[in-house]
């Protein structure tokens, strides 16, 4: 379910943004109450309301910062909505599961992508809807630009199919989950 939940999460935010570039409101704020929704269903995956709350809102923090300090698109609104709301989403879902919450991206990014396209009034396969900017989308660390290529929707495809293909394996092959604590636990031990 959570696995569902995390590409529907993504997906979503497609929507939403595809809402906010047809200028349709009324579907912004739709979209929105869905996705407040679907993080309310994730927070009943916890066993404890109160770190879901804490991990949402951690996770919400950590995910601004990355935005501000390391992306260049600082003054861009929607893209800082859904850098905020699937990043940290994204992020939440790793305390639970990191390989379902690196697992979810791509399929939902597809689907999100597929959303923008439409929803915005162009064929759902379009490409134009990608950074005007080029190829490469640019992160700053330490004030070093560094360009990261960007994946056109055919390779997007294939890896959300080969995302979808190893999920399937590791929910059938492996009897260990692991999440962000136990990443710390671990590293602490080998400390």
């Amino acid at each position: 379910m959570l696995y569902l939940l995390s590409i529907l999460f993504r997906a979503l935010s497609g929507v939403q943004n595809g809402f906010y570039y047809g200028k349709n409101m009324l579907g912004v704020s739709m979209t929105t109450m869905t996705l407040i929704f679907i993080s309310f269903l994730t927070i009943l995956v916890w066993d404890t309301p109160a770190l879901a709350t804490y991990t949402l809102a951690f996770s919400m923090g950590f995910c601004a910062w990355l935005y501000f300090v390391f992306l260049s698109k600082q003054g861009d609104k929607i893209h800082l909505v859904e850098t905020l709301l699937t990043g940290s989403y994204t992020l939440a879902i790793a305390f639970l599961d990191i390989p379902t919450a690196i697992l979810s991206v791509y399929p939902g990014l597809v689907l999100h992508k597929m959303g923008v396209n439409y929803l915005g009034g162009w064929p759902v396969f379009y490409e134009g809807t990608d950074d005007p900017k080029g190829k490469y989308y640019s992160i700053y660390i330490f004030g070093k630009q560094i360009k990261i290529p960007r994946t056109n929707f055919k390779i997007r495809f294939i890896l959300a199919v080969l995302s979808i293909a190893l999920y399937i394996l590791y929910l059938l092959k492996s009897p260990l989950k692991f999440n962000i604590i136990d990443v710390f636990i671990w590293l602490k031990e080998l400390l």
